[in-house]
């Protein structure tokens, strides 16, 4: 066999005995070790969807890991031990060789635990016992993220109501609604569960919350003593920031725009603060930052704000920023809109910045600048001066800034004549210096940063390899074809070393562990980016092949067992017969020194009243009759070693319980025409009572102006208002106890005659006097011919009917010329005096004054309406709607059926 391959194998095999043969108490052991970390578990299946996304963010951030052999136990519940490890690596507390008091062997967290305990965020009990293996439980875990963050004494904050207070231990009450308050912990469905225990897949979340890094930038919401509001979630107020963010600026940063930083939920720096709340002329806004430590940018994107400082060092003006005040000096002012922007105030300006072409910016003398930046094609005469309204004194010459206000020169008023009889000569002023004019620095181009193309994946080498050499131009580019420089910004050089030639990165091993990388690639001109990679070292090592020896052969002593523990009592149950009893987990209630496996079984004193079930390790009550029985638990390890617990049951008699009526069947929806007066509904059967009760109804309308209701025993009777509309009738249906229930059902009222209105729906123009205007009612009224007027273009003389003349629904009404050859009774005679007109006349059809139609009768023509038509032409004239049926034609008078198109 080829000697690399016999090496290889047997590299391979040493690794897997070392690593076999460890015993990993917890899967944050295998962390501090070599293992390159992994965000996909071969039991991920398991984690709950709600977690899966922590869990694998968490793993990024190296929050948390898995166990040597790629699982999870997302479900398995958090240990203190544990809970320890997970602390001090993410909050990096240093570690020492400590001794690991109240640990009962040498443990592997050790270091961890001491540094914990140094830190006070966790402690032991009473006698000093750490308790490693004990899980963590959810008001534990309460207490001790209180303790992380130092926030025991924070005063503002919402108070949260939980239903299951009562359950919290005296101890953990003040930290459990502190983790509330800052939602390091939430609770569900109003209930706290402060026994709960804490399961692994549990804990990534708020790692990566409490320990988060790096800045973000989001929505100021509020501010509530010592705590800041942020997109919604409480954060604690840092001395550093109290200055800025109080109740003096609250009005001012009601949501604000801030790029901030917030490790363990304690807002230490702001980096930029954009104000979006607008003040008024009578009452503007104030930002008040005088005597405060501020260094970052303002960013004013709204009108009538008030700066106040004593040294800013940038301010932005953007587009909403017309009218300010600024008190302050400031290193940068950047104009970055083309808004006309009215800045009073005073205060010296190192530099402005003018964005556009487009941007002016007017300025009071009080304020000074000493450099101004122009876009291309700019001009010094973007910044306006704003002089005195009143003629200066001779002692008064131009402004003394260098902002290049257009000032010519220093002015020589002359003095008013003093009133003594021999005038004195005129002083001659001084002339002021003329002002120096600002330095314009012109434009340069837009420099753009370094951008990251290909991000360097995770390392993991063996220690004793080579150096690894990536090729850093191939991990960044610069659209501004820059040429770049690189440097290493973070290695922890006790685990490895690097060096950089030209665009090559070279990392060499040289010790066991894993290092954060950062690279940064910077373009000359103030650009930079930077990537970071993991960089894991593994042992890598062939131990020498001892001498065969053989060893005496010695007699194990048999180890001492130690009798299970109770570590928490079985408390006393009150329940009703036949009320549902949840489990109990008894590995919560015992606990073997040893590690054994526990047995449990449990006896009753009294099984006429309750007994219970246990399997595995999960106790059921069980009741019978009411009364009180105590139930003994026992817990047996496996070599005879035993311990019990006792509680007493106290069984009470059931209480009767009323049931609600319920919905037997819905009310279906009632379509009525308008002009109905009434109608019923019989709610026999439409409600039902499951213990026989005797109900009572009730009844609502949503708009009794369409429809009213009410109800007489079980018969619910609706009255119609003559209102076309929709209501919503709630009828509700009520027991003698109170209990109660609803339906609904809804009511449309409709108008059948809505879009239809009187119209001409015939014109005939024939010979010598047979003229006729034929009407048509398409209503399902009838209509009174007394209300008729019909309006002719030729004739000052409107057309008008007897009254009591009825046109009946969906008929026809022929108007008639007296002299005309028609002799048809029903038609309606009147002298129309067309024969004479040799012009078409437009006639204009109202009903009860209302303009209903409009039609244009024309010599030798007969002209009908198209079928389809059910409403006049109001407005204007449509020759379109209309047919020319040839001259001379009545066939059609007296019967216009609008479904047949002639």
């Amino acid at each position: 066999m080829n000697q690399d391959w016999k090496k290889l194998l047997l590299t391979v095999s040493v690794i897997g005995m070392l690593w076999g043969n460890q015993s990993v108490s917890a899967a944050e052991e295998q962390t501090g070790g070599a293992n390159p970390i992994s965000s996909v578990f071969t039991d991920e299946i398991d984690i709950r969807s709600t977690s899966l996304q922590a869990v694998q963010e968490a793993v990024k951030q190296g929050l948390i890991s898995g166990y040597p052999d790629g699982s999870f136990h997302p479900r398995q519940y958090l240990s203190r031990r544990e809970m320890a490890v997970l602390l001090a690596k993410a909050s990096q507390l240093p570690l020492e060789e400590q001794s690991g008091a109240g640990l009962k062997n040498k443990d592997w967290a050790a270091p961890y635990i001491d540094a914990i305990r140094k830190a006070g965020w966790m402690t032991g009990d009473v006698s000093g016992d750490f308790r490693a293996n004990d899980p963590i439980r959810r008001e534990e875990l309460a207490s001790i993220l209180v303790r992380v963050t130092g926030v025991q004494q924070i005063k503002g904050g919402l108070p949260q109501a939980i239903s299951d207070e009562s359950t919290v231990s005296g101890w953990a009450k003040e930290q459990v609604q502190t983790a509330l308050k800052l939602g390091l912990l939430e609770s569900s469905e109003g209930k706290f569960e402060s026994k709960a225990l804490v399961e692994r897949q549990d804990i990534a979340a708020i790692l990566v919350d409490v320990f988060h890094t790096g800045e973000r930038t989001a929505s100021l919401t509020e501010l509530d003593g010592d705590i800041a509001y942020i997109d919604g979630r409480p954060f604690v107020i840092g001395k550093e920031l109290q200055s800025i963010l109080n109740e003096g600026n609250k009005e001012a940063l009601q949501d604000a725009i801030i790029t901030y930083d917030a490790r363990t939920r304690n807002l230490s720096s702001l980096s930029e603060i954009q104000i979006t709340q607008p003040g008024t002329v009578a009452k503007p806004i104030t930002l008040n930052l005088k005597d405060t430590s501020y260094q970052g940018a303002i960013v004013v994107s709204t009108d009538h704000v008030t700066l106040r400082a004593d040294t800013l060092s940038k301010v932005i003006l953007k587009s909403g920023s017309s009218t300010l005040t600024i008190e302050s000096d400031i290193d940068e002012v950047t104009v970055d809109t083309t808004d006309n922007i009215i800045v009073r105030g005073s205060g010296t300006w190192k530099q402005v910045v003018l964005k556009s072409t487009k941007s002016i910016v007017q300025l009071p003398t009080s304020v000074k600048t000493e450099k101004v930046i122009l876009a291309e094609g700019g001009a010094l005469s973007q910044i306006i001066r704003n002089t005195p309204s009143t003629t200066p004194s001779a002692s008064t010459g131009t402004s003394s800034s260098s902002s290049g206000s257009g000032s010519s020169g220093p002015s020589t008023p002359t003095p008013n004549p003093t009133p003594e009889p021999t005038p004195e000569p005129t002083p001659e002023p001084t002339p002021e210096p003329e002002p120096e004019l600002p330095v314009v620095v012109p434009p340069s181009p837009v420099n753009h940063q370094p951008i990251v193309q290909a991000i360097i994946p995770n390392k993991t080498v063996f220690l004793g390899e080579g150096a690894q050499e990536i090729d850093l131009s191939t991990v960044f580019t610069d659209v501004d074809e820059d040429e770049l420089s690189y440097e290493i910004s973070e290695l922890d050089q006790r685990i490895a070393s690097g060096e950089i030639q030209g665009s090559k990165l070279k990392i060499q091993p040289i010790s066991i562990g894993n290092t954060k990388v950062t690279v940064k690639a910077e373009d000359g001109k103030g650009g930079s980016e930077v990537t970071s990679f993991l960089y894991v070292v593994q042992p890598f090592f062939i131990p020498p092949i001892p001498p065969i020896v053989i060893p005496p052969i010695i007699l194990p002593q048999p180890p001492v067992n130690h009798a299970p523990e109770v570590i928490e009592a079985l408390q006393a149950v009150e329940v009703e017969l036949g009320a549902a009893n949840g489990p109990t987990d008894l590995k919560t209630i015992f606990s073997d020194p040893d590690g054994d496996v526990l047995t449990f079984v449990a006896t009753s004193s009294n099984q006429q009243v309750a007994d219970a079930d246990i399997t595995g390790s999960m106790l059921t009550l069980n009741t019978h009759s009411p009364g009180s029985a105590e139930i003994t638990v026992t817990a047996k390890d496996s070599n005879g070693g035993e311990v019990e617990s006792k509680f007493n049951v106290m069984v009470k008699a059931p209480t009767a319980v009323n049931h609600k009526p319920t919905v037997a069947r819905q009310i279906t929806k009632m379509n009525v025409t308008l002009g109905k007066v009434s109608d019923t509904v019989n709610l026999a059967g439409v409600f039902e009572d499951a213990d026989g009760d005797t109900l009572t109804y009730t009844a609502e309308s949503s708009d009794p102006d369409v429809a009213g209701a009410m109800v007489q025993e079980d018969m619910l009777t609706l009255t119609f208002k003559d209102a076309v509309g929709s209501a919503t009738i709630t009828v509700k249906a009520s027991d003698p106890d109170g209990e109660e229930t609803v339906t609904t059902f809804a009511v449309d009222v409709q108008d059948p005659d809505a879009g239809k209105g009187l119209f001409i729906s015939e014109l005939v123009w024939g010979e010598n006097f047979n003229q006729a205007i034929e009407l048509y009612n398409p209503t399902s009224k009838s209509l009174n011919g007394g209300d008729i007027t019909i309006v002719r273009s030729d004739s000052d003389t409107p057309i008008t009917l007897d009254s009591g003349t009825i046109i009946p629904s969906t008929s026809t009404l022929v108007l008639a010329e007296g002299f005309s050859d028609f002799t048809e009774d029903e038609y309606y005679y009147l002298t129309l005096d067309l024969f004479k007109n040799t012009e078409p006349v437009t006639l204009t059809l109202y009903y009860k004054g209302e303009v209903m139609d409009r039609a244009v009768i024309v010599p030798a023509q007969s002209l009908t309406r198209k079928w389809d038509t059910v409403l006049g032409d109001k407005v204007s004239y449509e020759p379109a709607e209309w047919s020319n049926i040839g001259e001379n034609n009545y066939g059609n008078l007296g019967k216009f059926d609008p479904l047949i198109n002639p």
